[in-house]
């Protein structure tokens, strides 16, 4: 009996040992054939490459030749290197068919349990298959996918849903969803953490549409999550499901800097508390912070409420800067040309450039009536560069021949490559409606070009007056 097993051991090596050296006897030949085909001087590289390097492989891979190519791919699957799973995947969608055929051949050879992760690490340019239009994927890449998704290879996909390679974290949730492995509460709430705005819509997105539990713990993190997306997607579902708002957070969202989330969560509560007063009480109150009480007038604003007008003067009367943005908004929608237009020019020659954007933004938005001459003396009274540049974006309210003269006449106060960015937007504006400057304009602006001559030399095709 002992002789029979040690007969039974013996052949077994053998076979062992043969399959191994037919393996070994294959890559051998095939690296033959490369080399003979790399040695063809038409190929472009060099004849004394060391095939036995996985490096060099990928790189051929690449090569123009199909047919070098082809056994490049060939000789990758033989080596078994996982090292090589990035090229053999842009190999499987090769125009050439026998490199398609040879990539897909080695990408099974390599799937075993202990390649799982340098799977998972590529799963963007797996999925990727699926975009593309030469070859239909779909069934090569449902086997990768399900062969990540066993018991034994799942560990190495989901470690990588925390990872801060964006592309990489969303393939993972994207094929956890769509193979059913995405409903357990603790995945969505380890997700919710993550700084990926676009990981955790995903996963919310997801967890809404099938309609999964909400428990109070899941809620409050939806609508507390920085980004307004979630939070509106919340109150839909929620509104959706007749679910009613945590009454701990009845005031957050209420004060909310998003006008959707204030007017949804205000919709949803109108039956529970009185949101108007609520708001009208916030504004006046010195118990919230200056964010809370401009949301506050927002509020009252986006409904039209009776006394906006007065809470908004009264807030133009406060030292809380915020609110005063605010109010100088909402009057100056009211108003464009009334006596909030002083203040907004006061406010934006104010050294302090805090709340500058906006201010010009009010301008912009609300159609405020500044005239060439006001704009000129922000120009000229500008504090700082950033002072300069920001006024820019007033020119472009001018008619055409305004806004280039107050652009030329800004040169030295802006930067080289803001200057130009300006006057590109001026040409791209420029309509040719034939309209040609006044008198006084065109001595301003022969005066200018007379000081430039590149600016004229660049432009001259826009002043043939000149």
């Amino acid at each position: 009996m002992l002789k029979g097993l040690r007969t039974l051991f013996t052949r077994r090596v053998l076979f062992n040992v043969e399959m191994n050296n037919s393996v070994d006897c294959e890559l051998f030949l095939i690296q033959q054939q490369l080399q003979s085909m790399i040695a063809d001087p038409g190929n472009y590289i060099a004849h004394d490459c060391d095939l036995n390097d996985t490096l060099v492989l990928c790189q051929l891979t690449h090569h123009h030749n199909g047919y070098i190519r082809e056994k490049a791919v060939q000789c990758l699957g033989q080596k078994e290197d996982v090292a090589a799973i990035e090229e053999l995947l842009l190999a499987a969608n090769d125009w050439v068919k026998e490199v398609r055929l040879a990539a897909t051949i080695a990408l099974r050879h390599l799937k075993k349990d202990k390649n799982a992760a340098a799977f998972a690490v590529n799963l963007p340019l797996i999925r990727n298959l699926l975009q593309c239009q030469r070859y239909d994927h779909r069934a090569f890449v449902d086997e990768i996918l399900r062969f990540l998704l066993t018991e034994n290879s799942r560990p190495q996909l989901t470690c990588w849903l925390t990872c801060p390679d964006k592309k990489l974290s969303r393939a993972v949730l994207q094929t956890l969803i769509e193979y059913g492995y995405f409903n357990d509460e603790s995945s969505l709430l380890l997700i919710l953490k993550q700084p990926d705005e676009g990981l955790r819509m995903l996963a919310v997105t997801h967890w809404l549409r099938q309609q999964l539990p909400l428990s109070e713990a899941v809620l409050t993190r939806l609508l507390k999550d920085r980004w307004p997306r979630i939070r509106q997607a919340t109150l839909f579902s929620l509104t959706d499901r007749a679910i009613e708002i945590p009454p701990a957070l009845y005031s957050a969202l209420l004060l909310d800097n998003n006008m959707l989330i204030r007017l949804r969560a205000k919709n949803m509560l109108n039956d529970v508390m009185d949101v108007v007063q609520f708001w009208r009480h916030v504004v006046t109150s010195t118990e919230y912070t200056p964010s809370q009480r401009r949301a506050a007038l927002y509020g009252l604003d986006s409904i039209h409420d009776a006394n906006i007008l007065k809470l908004a003067e009264w807030g133009l009367s406060q030292d809380v800067f915020p609110l005063r943005l605010a109010a100088m908004y909402i009057l100056a929608k009211a108003n464009p040309d009334g006596g909030v237009k002083g203040i907004i020019l006061t406010t934006l020659a104010n050294p302090d450039a805090s709340g500058l954007r906006f201010m010009v933004n009010i301008c912009v938005w609300c159609r405020v009536p500044l005239t060439f001459e006001e704009i000129r003396q922000l120009l000229e009274n500008a504090p700082s560069v950033k002072h300069a540049c920001a006024y820019c974006r007033l020119y472009h309210n001018l008619n055409k021949w305004a806004c280039l003269i107050l652009l030329l006449q800004s040169q030295h106060k802006l930067t080289e490559e803001f200057a130009g960015k300006q006057l590109a937007i001026w040409q791209r504006n420029f309509n040719l409606s034939g309209i040609q400057p006044n008198a006084p304009q065109r001595q301003q602006l022969q005066a200018l070009f007379t000081c430039n001559p590149e600016l004229h030399n660049k432009l001259w095709g826009y002043i043939p007056f000149l």
